[in-house]
């Protein structure tokens, strides 16, 4: 069923609840006027006779009744109670055959007041006015006299019944014509009010069927729902196409990391295949020649080695596995990074800056430890033996969520500023010449630590003259990153 014919529906149905209910109220107060209006006019009747009785001689109430001189109206009609007992008198000339009413309903009959009462003689129904006389009055409607001690006057209940009926069927009718019209007018309204929902699923539709993210539906003048829904849609489609491209951009980074692994992975093997090769085809080769193949394997094999370890180490930061936050000192963590400094950039001099005691925190120390190697095996390889190296940690207690921050800087040839946004990709080189010194891998590494950690890394020029590297990292890291107790990532 579609939303179009729901609201119809709907519609209709809210609308005939509406007009059952109208109706049946309309039906009782209607049938309650007309049913207290019949039982005013036989009261009222009722008073009369008895007043009549109360003030005409008693010649004149034994003179014979009929209706002209008492009831006034062919419907309704007065009935006496006899005293002495036998059949009711009918008064009036308008009673029904056969209709009796019974002793005990006589006996309702108050004094002084009238009682409304309703019989049913021969399949209908009747109102009765009763009153009970102040005293016997003998009258003779037939001729003959007899004493009664009470009257009845009544009316038939069909003309309040044929109204009744008479009302419901025009109630029937208009009930159905008006269901007629609030459907037909239901679904016009709901087509129109509907419209711009169809507009907005052929326009997404479209969207879907051109695979073009780019595309917006139109805005809608109107502050409405459906300018909510295309709003929301938009925004929606704006986060898509941004996901699609971020994840596009990752799809390029794969496939050139791995071309880049692949070339990278080439080379040392190739090397040491033609070395294996060389020394099978030529057994007679010279000691001296021997050992200088084996030694140009073996540096190959070490860098093979080297480059499938920095592999795994990215591999296990990008699936947040490298890091395993524990209780450290911060202080101990920078020192010890100066040592190593030391250790790998000698013979150039390194100078160690604490401004203030960083104090204990939460980390992964031999990720760390791996991330500061990265980075003086970066200027070992790329600056002059007479660059001199300054590493600086700050305490910055309101820096928000990075208030450990370590500066490595160094006055050697830095980095142009084309190759600066390149520095931590992976496989970067700026210079083919350094291809032999490294894999290229190192700062892409050492971002990939730091980052893990939940931190940031960038380079710059430093204001020695060379290059600046600033590592910002969180006091403690956070404990969704990295290997819970049983080995598996939180």
């Amino acid at each position: 069923m579609s939303l179009r014919l729901r609201v119809t529906v709907l519609t209709c149905a809210v609308v005939a609840l509406v007009v059952v209910v109208i109706a049946t109220v309309f039906f009782v107060i209607v049938g309650a006027k007309l049913r207290g209006d019949l039982d005013q006019r036989v009261t009222r009747r009722a008073e009369i006779m008895e007043n009549a009785f109360t003030r005409l001689p008693p010649a004149a109430l034994l003179t014979p009744i009929r209706r002209s001189t008492v009831s006034g109206t062919a419907s309704s009609f007065s009935i006496g109670h006899a005293v002495q007992g036998g059949d009711d008198q009918d008064m009036t000339d308008d009673a029904p055959a056969g209709l009796r009413i019974s002793p005990a309903t006589w006996a309702q009959a108050p004094r002084s007041s009238v009682r409304i009462v309703t019989l049913d003689s021969g399949g209908k129904d009747y109102s009765f006015a009763l009153l009970r006389l102040q005293a016997p009055v003998t009258v003779a409607p037939t001729g003959r006299a007899v004493a009664i001690d009470a009257i009845a006057v009544g009316a038939s209940l069909d003309d309040v019944y044929t109204t009744l009926r008479s009302l419901v069927q025009v109630m029937i009718i208009a009930g159905i014509a008006g269901l007629l019209v609030t459907g037909s007018g239901g679904w016009l309204a709901a087509g129109r009010g509907l419209r711009p929902l169809t507009v907005l699923s052929r326009a997404v539709e479209s969207v879907g069927r051109g695979g073009d993210l780019s595309r917006r539906l139109p805005e809608r003048a109107q502050q409405d729902e459906v300018a909510q829904l295309t709003t929301a849609f938009n925004h929606s489609l704006d986060r898509v196409e941004t996901a699609y491209h971020e994840l596009e951009q990752l799809l390029e980074q794969q496939q050139r990391f791995v071309a880049d692994a692949s070339h990278e992975l080439r080379t040392p093997l190739t090397t040491i295949r033609t070395d294996i090769e060389v020394m099978r085809r030529h057994p007679e080769l010279a000691p001296a020649d021997r050992d200088r193949v084996l030694d140009n394997a073996l540096t190959e094999l070490s860098r093979l080695s080297q480059l499938v370890a920095d592999l795994l180490t990215l591999a296990s930061a990008d699936a947040r596995t490298a890091v395993v936050p524990l209780p450290l000192n911060w202080d101990e963590v920078v020192q010890s990074a100066a040592d190593d400094a030391r250790r790998i950039c000698d013979p150039r001099p390194v100078s160690l800056a604490l401004n203030g005691t960083l104090g204990a925190g939460v980390a992964d120390q031999d990720a760390l430890q791996r991330t500061f190697v990265a980075l003086f095996e970066n200027i070992a390889h790329h600056t002059p033996i007479q660059t001199r190296v300054w590493v600086t940690a700050n305490n910055g207690e309101g820096n928000g969520v990075h208030p450990i921050e370590v500066r490595i800087e160094d006055d050697g040839p830095g980095v142009s500023g084309d190759n600066l946004p390149h520095l931590f990709e992976r496989f970067f080189q700026a210079d083919a010449s350094r291809h032999s010194r490294g894999t290229g891998l190192g700062l892409a590494i050492a971002r990939s630590l730091v980052e893990a950690h939940g931190g940031s890394i960038g380079a710059g020029p430093s204001s020695h003259g060379g290059l600046a590297l600033v590592l910002s990292l969180p006091r403690n890291a956070p404990e969704a990153i990295g290997e819970g107790s049983d080995g598996e990532v939180p």
